[in-house]
């Protein structure tokens, strides 16, 4: 989750680097992803959470808002091709009467 990270603290030009369109990053920013990873956890989940699991990625922040971050793989590396914010989940409630 390097992408995530470069956009806390400010590295646009690395997060630049990391992405299929350079207007990805802008995007990253209006969502909400340029809260610096140091001050607060957030956390960041690929695919089935295991060692080798891929995108989607989805990052937790501390704000409570999740994002999901899409990737393709180029090369040896992943490149970010989405960022957008993560589905609502429907938590099922139940009436006591």
């Amino acid at each position: 989750m390097n992408f995530v990270y470069d956009i806390g603290v400010g590295d646009m030009s690395a997060a630049g680097a990391l992405v299929t369109d350079p207007t990805l990053v802008k995007t990253a920013i209006d969502i909400g992803l340029t809260k610096d990873p140091q001050a607060a956890a957030w956390i960041g989940i690929c695919g089935d959470g295991g060692p080798q699991s891929g995108p989607p990625c989805e990052v937790d922040l501390p704000s409570g808002e999740d994002v999901q971050v899409d990737m393709m793989r180029s090369g040896d590396t992943w490149l970010v091709n989405g960022v957008v914010p993560a589905p609502s989940t429907v938590v099922p409630t139940s009436s006591i009467r």
